[in-house]
């Protein structure tokens, strides 16, 4: 049986800022209430207009609307085909 690696550095760091703001979240419901040495970023919340993300490694940056033009492919596929689908 193989026994687990040790972290690296980076992982302790990912680890931490993991466990803060999963632990932020639970006590405030939201991950970065206030910036940090260790969460130098705010996450702004999700809205239908704005889909942020948070790029979370060594480095924690904001990133908006993910594979956009996936996204906008299927959102179409389903107005055209979806609901023929259901009968609607």
């Amino acid at each position: 049986m193989r026994s687990k690696p040790d972290p690296t550095p980076k992982d302790e760091v990912i680890i931490e800022r993991m466990t803060t703001m999963w632990t932020n979240f639970a006590k405030f419901s939201d991950p970065t209430p206030q910036t940090t040495d260790l969460l130098p970023v705010k996450w702004v919340p999700l809205t239908k207009d704005a889909y942020t993300y948070m790029h979370i490694d060594d480095e924690l940056s904001l990133g908006s609307r993910p594979a956009h033009d996936r996204m906008a492919f299927w959102d179409l596929f389903y107005k055209l085909k979806g609901n023929k689908q259901r009968g609607l």
